[in-house]
């Protein structure tokens, strides 16, 4: 039941005053590798930092290590008859596929979109990663609780922004990140998407929440996948 309680606990937490620390300590890193992994799907170079992702050109060596990795991954997987991982490395083969055939442009709200989605993915991924009865040392006593809490602190922190925007436009989060060094910063994501790439206000804060939905969702079928094997036991 720690799975179900982590996930209500954070998601009350990050509509407090001290949610805002669920992204310094939590979120903020798997957003900013949200933005460095669509990058690398992309076949471009990225290196996640504190609240900036430096992103560089193509490179054909990115290419090489991203695809490499999945085929690794499946060919571990298929060894060990592990259907999960097997999975994950046929929908990180197809969403590397995806990646590099996307224009330009459509790379470029990939890149700003996948912020906070990738934050949702990943926290739902890290989250779900705790169920796996697996004796490997990362997945062992306080780590396991570690990934879980790590994870819902994550997917709570980036779903409760677009679920405040779903209900009161202003609250979605427009305007220039200066990271505390001046006047000078960057737009925010949500602004790169609406200003740079055309997207509608109300359908980026949808395809937002469909992200968090779907995420959520996985984490529902490991749950009860794991609820049933303990019951068959």
């Amino acid at each position: 039941m720690a799975f179900p309680v982590v996930f209500l606990v954070m998601w009350g937490v990050s509509g407090t005053r001290v949610g805002g620390w669920l992204r310094v300590f939590f979120g903020m890193w798997l957003h900013e590798l949200g933005h460095a992994s669509a990058a690398w799907f992309c076949g471009h170079g990225a290196v996640p930092l504190p609240w900036v992702t430096l992103r560089f050109e193509r490179s054909w060596l990115v290419t090489a290590l991203v695809f490499g990795s999945f085929v690794a991954l499946g060919a571990w997987a298929w060894k060990r008859r592990s259907k999960p991982v097997l999975a994950l490395a046929g929908v990180g083969l197809g969403a590397a596929l995806v990646g590099h055939v996307l224009s330009p442009a459509a790379k470029w709200a990939l890149f700003a979109f996948s912020g906070d989605a990738g934050a949702m993915v990943f926290g739902a991924l890290l989250a779900s990663a705790s169920l796996l009865p697996s004796s490997h040392p990362l997945l062992r006593d306080g780590l396991r609780v570690g990934w879980l809490v790590i994870g819902a602190a994550s997917w709570a922190d980036a779903t409760r922004v677009w679920w405040r925007a779903r209900w009161d436009s202003a609250e979605i989060p427009f305007g220039v990140e200066s990271f505390g060094f001046g006047d000078d910063g960057m737009p925010s994501d949500a602004s790169r998407l609406v200003d740079e790439s055309g997207w509608e206000p109300r359908a980026m804060v949808n395809r937002f929440l469909v992200v968090a939905a779907l995420s959520l969702c996985a984490c529902v079928v490991a749950l009860v996948a794991r609820w049933r094997r303990e019951a068959v036991r």
